[in-house]
């Protein structure tokens, strides 16, 4: 799925899912209704232990307005092996979603103006999450849940969010008591970690 302009869906603007299937998403312009009571909305989906990169895109707009389920930008729901990098991300409910997710990169985004988080984890391992730029979230710069575990969040800047640039619920032998390891993040909000110790500026 290359160099499209993709808008005007419903549930998903690109979906990648199933046992078998692979996509190579990137250099499209994927735009949501924005703020929207009927469905929320996804960008770019891999789900279903499908594999496949997601890169160079632009997405935005796709969110939510009663903020019972998020919408994301992108949403890794299951994947197989999945790569996320170098998109741009604005005004997205959650830009990238990973859930229920083992080993996915995700790399080298830009990601603005999230109503919740700029990069959420929930039930994700093994993942590495570097070299992203998260800004002005309404939530979290980077946020990860309490049975997220063994993954490596490294060299992101993370700024202006308002609750915390960096928050990890988890428990374990990782950076600062979490079972996680940060190293190398830079945060510039005022509050910017929910635990002492997960930013290294």
């Amino acid at each position: 799925v290359q160099r499209n302009t993709i808008d005007d869906y419903q549930k998903g603007g690109v979906v990648v899912s199933g046992p078998g299937s692979t996509g190579d998403v990137g250099n499209n312009t994927v735009t949501g209704v924005g703020p929207s009571v009927t469905i929320a909305q996804n960008g770019v989906q891999v789900s279903g232990d499908a594999t496949g990169s997601v890169h160079h895109n632009t997405i935005s707009n796709n969110v939510y307005s009663p903020q019972t389920f998020a919408s994301a930008g992108v949403l890794l729901f299951d994947p197989g092996a999945v790569e996320v990098s170098h998109n741009d991300l604005s005004t997205n409910d959650e830009s990238i979603y990973v859930n229920d997710t083992d080993g996915a990169v995700v790399s080298h985004n830009t990601i603005t103006g999230s109503t919740f988080d700029g990069i959420g984890l929930v039930g994700a391992t093994n993942c590495t999450i570097s070299f992203n730029d998260s800004s002005g979230s309404g939530f979290d710069g980077v946020y990860v849940d309490s049975d997220s575990s063994n993954n490596h969040i490294e060299h992101n800047r993370l700024s202006n969010n308002v609750e915390h640039d960096a928050h990890d619920d988890s428990a374990g032998p990782g950076t600062s008591g979490t079972a996680n390891f940060w190293e190398h993040d830079k945060c510039d909000s005022p509050n910017p970690e929910n635990r002492p110790g997960l930013c290294h500026n």
